[in-house]
């Protein structure tokens, strides 16, 4: 009885190791294809918080969400191209963290 419920709920739940988690299970905010994350395009100035952000982020040298490129730009508008310029007006503010992250970056210079 005990193997049949365990069962049952590991179908219900998709707990199967044959059924590894997709990128959009571990990142269902963050749309790769449209270059989105909570729908604000992943482009322009940024300002890096400590609280209050818009998005949680995790710096990765592998297996990342979005590649970061520095822009010196003051409106950058390719996706992934950021200005971290912390003067101007972001038009979004990421924190960095370690986990729990909204989506992965590799930033390149």
């Amino acid at each position: 009885m005990k193997i049949i419920l365990l069962s049952i709920l590991i179908s219900l739940f998709g707990l199967s190791p044959n059924n590894p988690p997709s990128e959009a299970d571990k990142h269902p905010s963050f749309n790769k294809s449209e270059c989105t994350c909570k729908g604000k395009f992943l482009s322009g100035i940024v300002r890096i918080v400590e609280y209050n952000e818009d998005f949680r982020v995790k710096i990765v040298e592998y297996n990342e969400d979005l590649i970061v490129h520095k822009s010196n730009s003051s409106a950058p508008s390719t996706c992934g191209y950021w200005n971290f310029n912390q003067e101007m007006i972001p038009k979004f503010t990421i924190k960095i963290v370690e986990y729990n992250e909204d989506f992965r970056i590799r930033i390149l210079d």
